[in-house]
């Protein structure tokens, strides 16, 4: 089964892609009414933000690396 995206949400509802993710993201200026379907489509279709695409997107991954030299001398 194919993993749902923003853009299929986008198309099921009828709404743009930006406004499914102000939705997602939980912007203000958005209907109330806008939300609850958005949601719902969402709810139904089991979608899950991409968190490693979000955070490519946004150039941090919040990721830390942690180096430990175990070498003795």
């Amino acid at each position: 089964m194919k993993k749902v995206t923003i853009t299929d949400i986008a198309k099921l509802t009828g709404y743009s892609i930006k406004t499914v993710s102000r939705v997602i993201n939980n912007a203000p200026n958005v209907r109330e009414e806008t939300r609850r379907k958005i949601l719902q489509v969402i709810e139904e279709h089991n979608y899950s933000v991409n968190l490693l695409a979000k955070a490519l997107r946004n150039s941090e991954t919040r990721t830390v690396i942690l180096f430990i030299d175990r070498r003795r001398g």
